[in-house]
């Protein structure tokens, strides 16, 4: 914190360390030229450009924190929609099929599958930008990433599953329909008349119509289910294809992160490479000394017989 600066005159200041009587016009504010002054100061020894990375690195941190739990929600709420889409696709009944709420659930979490997607290839940039690197922080924005990819991976297959399951279920219908129908058909066709043998003639003659007039309707209503079946089939066809591309997606970013990681495997076997030269380097270094000493001992000895022979043969 940096107090404004204040001259006062030398002949008002108190005696005693504090201040004496302070007439008006005896105080002049300078703190403007105090505060350029260590504005230049911050400039010349280069500390003004700490704060602002640190404010930006923190900001960074808390867009791609902010950003990772608003994933996670969706990617939770997609999930709950999910489970509702599977619980309806389970459905078998051939009159009671609730087509138009699954193609519009699946319509719904087809576009959250890609809007998730997108949102985790921001998070990637939001991560990428932040400056400076700092070790602890990345390994943990990617594990929030990898969980992140790793719970809407699947979410897709899940998705792609229920669709696939609907497949089915819409051509097991079908086909059932198919050999209700037939059997119908056939029921009416080959139903006896136990008309006298005159009217047997034109009931005969008319059976023709009769079962024209009976099977037309019956001809219309699987011509309109087949027509609605098969577009169920390419709504599910469509959604499958969009999560085709999602699923490449997901692979391209999960490869990038698989190609940082053999890039950190290696930066750390080459660190662990140099940490063995280094502490190869130091045993030979600790040798040196440890023969030097050896030789250090001897040549005091020597000198130390010396002297003893010295003193005792020149007395």
């Amino acid at each position: 914190c940096l107090l404004p600066l204040l001259v006062l005159d030398r002949q008002e200041q108190l005696e005693l360390g504090g201040w004496s009587r302070m007439s008006e016009g005896s105080v002049r504010d300078r703190s403007r030229e105090f505060f350029l002054t260590c504005q230049t100061e911050r400039e010349r020894l280069g500390i003004s450009s700490v704060r602002p990375s640190e404010n930006s690195a923190l900001s960074h941190r808390k867009r791609f924190s902010q950003k990772a739990a608003q994933i996670g929600k969706d990617i939770h709420r997609t999930a709950e929609k999910l489970a509702k889409l599977t619980k309806l696709a389970k459905s078998k009944s051939l009159f009671d099929d609730p087509a138009t709420e699954i193609s519009e659930l699946s319509y719904i979490i087809t576009q959250d599958i890609q809007r998730l997607n997108e949102d985790l290839e921001e998070l990637s940039n939001i991560h990428s930008i932040e400056n400076p690197p700092n070790a602890q922080s990345n390994e943990h924005a990617g594990s929030v990433k990898k969980c992140l990819q790793s719970n809407l991976k699947t979410t897709a297959e899940k998705f792609a599953a229920v669709l696939q399951m609907r497949s089915e279920n819409l051509q097991r219908q079908q086909d059932r329909r198919n050999e209700y129908s037939s059997a119908k058909s056939f029921a009416v066709s080959s139903q006896p008349s136990f008309l006298r043998e005159g009217e047997h003639t034109d009931s005969h003659a008319n059976g023709g119509e009769v079962v024209i007039e009976l099977g037309m309707p019956m001809q219309d209503l699987t011509q309109e289910y087949a027509e609605s079946r098969a577009l169920s089939v390419q709504d599910i066809e469509k959604s499958i294809n969009e999560l085709a591309s999602v699923f490449s997606k997901l692979g391209e970013m999960v490869s990038l992160q698989q190609e940082q990681i053999e890039r950190i495997d290696t930066n750390m076997d080459e660190a662990l490479h140099h940490v063995d030269q280094g502490h190869t380097q130091l045993m030979k270094y600790y040798q040196t000394l440890t023969s030097n000493r050896g030789l250090m001992a001897k040549i005091f000895l020597v000198l130390l017989i010396s002297m003893v022979l010295l003193i005792i043969f020149g007395t």
